[in-house]
């Protein structure tokens, strides 16, 4: 969703610009389709909101569901599929995001930023990243 990605270039010190949050928005879905004006604004607007007011606004504006699941039914992402958000967001190269850019990224999602949950987001990028380098 735009407010992870706009909390995740905040957190990481990126500016807010259109071209940084395109890129997040592709990375975040390489085979989706180009990122439109309106998605890139709301990225900026959530990258320039505090942390408390982003979390909120996530939470009262779920995305849709997964496939053959009812709007009723969606649940919260899982911790890893959080941390692999977030490393697409990131791009290559980019390391492993500490554990309170991990923490944000999570409550944001609707996931409580529990110490397990954020040692099973970086486990999942851990191992995504050696997955890469093979």
């Amino acid at each position: 969703p735009p407010e992870v990605l706009g909390q995740a270039l905040r957190a990481a010190g990126l500016p807010a610009t259109p071209e940084n949050a395109a890129r997040a928005l592709r990375a975040a879905d390489p085979s989706g389709p180009a990122p439109t004006a309106e998605v890139v604004a709301a990225v900026i607007q959530a990258a320039q909101l505090d942390p408390a007011v982003a979390a909120a606004s996530a939470a009262a504006t779920p995305g849709p569901p997964p496939p053959g699941q009812s709007p009723t039914a969606a649940s919260p992402p899982t911790p890893e599929q959080v941390g692999m958000a977030l490393l697409q967001a990131a791009g290559p190269g980019a390391g492993a995001p500490p554990p309170e850019i991990l923490g944000q990224a999570l409550t944001s999602m609707g996931v409580p930023a529990t110490p397990e949950n954020v040692e099973r987001a970086a486990r999942a990028i851990v191992q995504q990243q050696q997955l890469q380098q093979q």
